[in-house]
């Protein structure tokens, strides 16, 4: 964590020059094309949420549930939507079954593992919640984010799905770009 300590102050404007902001505005449709519609009040949790930037996508009229293992990026957040929570996304201190939405957008590619994280994602969604989750494929973007620093787990599709069965999670539907692969998963049940 104490790289996100770092790079929490710069976030928003490593952010924005080219050709980041392409790849990212791309990310964001791609995202945006993939979301399910939900009730005003439905329960949303942006895990690894960062400076906010998904929330900003959202038009989520109920709070969303900002969690990230980083306390110096929850306080880069500028989005009064957004109800903090400095955890762990393997371990995360929401009620059982009370979550409709789980967005995960650059988180798994810092996760060792998936098993623990899928777990703890079925745990708290309701049945037939949906979480949209996304990872790194091995590629230059990931190699450079890497060469600055950053400790990246590339996790295949195989991975997604070896780890999705056991944790009651299953793929709805999946999208490739050049820099994630996002994956729309259902809580069964």
């Amino acid at each position: 964590m104490k790289l996100w300590s770092v790079w929490a102050p710069l976030y928003r404007y490593l952010r924005r020059p080219w050709p980041l902001s392409a790849i990212l505005r791309q990310e964001d449709e791609a995202l945006l094309e993939l979301l399910p519609t939900f009730a005003k009040h439905a329960c949303i949790v942006d895990l690894g949420c960062g400076s906010g930037h998904i929330g900003q996508l959202l038009s989520a009229s109920a709070p969303i549930i900002g969690i990230d293992a980083s306390l110096a990026m929850l306080n880069t957040l500028s989005d009064t939507l957004y109800d903090p929570i400095n955890a762990n996304a393997r371990c995360l201190p929401l009620k059982t079954q009370s979550v409709d939405l789980v967005l995960a957008i650059g988180l798994c590619e810092y996760l060792d593992s998936l098993s623990l994280f899928f777990e703890s994602l079925a745990r708290v969604m309701k049945p037939g919640g949906v979480a949209v989750v996304s990872t790194s494929p091995e590629n230059i973007y990931t190699h450079m984010r890497r060469v600055m620093g950053h400790r990246i787990y590339v996790h295949s599709k195989r991975d997604f799905g070896d780890a999705l069965e056991p944790a009651g999670l299953r793929c709805l539907r999946e999208k490739e770009l050049f820099s994630q692969h996002l994956f729309v998963l259902q809580k069964r049940g």
